[in-house]
């Protein structure tokens, strides 16, 4: 099927409207500070806009702006998503299973793995045995709600009110 996305001239401005050949219909579409990812009815992740983080969960070649949608290649076959969230330079997918793949910016531990590290480079599984049922990201965060109905808040090492976060922050909704 095709479907009509916009494409971008510079990091900032569309310039028009181009067709762009995708196997399967989209069903989730996601907009970050820098870049815009979009899962389809088949369970694939397209994403495009600026990879100069690695959100885009590869690396196009000689640019550092992706102007149209394309599959991230590392979650085909292994993952079958159901949503994908994005924040300001981070992208976290949720598979058919409950868990979590992230990818990009994660200087502020966003990505979900127990660290800091400056980049993801690739989509990674978060290890944890939570299963989750939804995700949603900030600009440097990342929440995810489990199928138990409690949020886990991926923050590691950002300041909140009271405390600072460790692996995941607990809140019964």
């Amino acid at each position: 099927a095709t479907k009509c996305v916009g494409t971008l001239t510079g990091v900032f401005a569309a310039s028009m409207i181009v067709q762009v050949d995708i196997e399967s219909p989209f069903r989730q579409i996601e907009c970050g500070g820098l870049h815009t990812a979009a899962v389809t009815d088949a369970g694939s992740v397209y994403t495009w806009g600026d990879a100069r983080s690695f959100q885009l969960g590869y690396s196009p070649q000689g640019f550092t702006n992706q102007p149209t949608p394309h599959v991230v290649e590392d979650l085909e076959g292994h993952h079958f998503v159901t949503k994908v969230a994005c924040g300001q330079s981070h992208t976290v997918a949720l598979n058919d299973r409950g868990k979590l793949i992230s990818w990009g910016l994660s200087k502020f531990g966003q990505g979900g793995h127990g660290d800091r590290q400056a980049y993801i480079k690739a989509p990674k599984v978060i290890n944890t045995n939570i299963i989750f049922k939804d995700v949603s990201c900030g600009d440097r965060h990342t929440v995810a709600l489990s199928t138990s109905g409690i949020v886990n808040t991926l923050l590691f090492g950002m300041q909140l009110p009271t405390k600072r976060c460790r692996f995941f922050s607990n809140t019964h909704t």
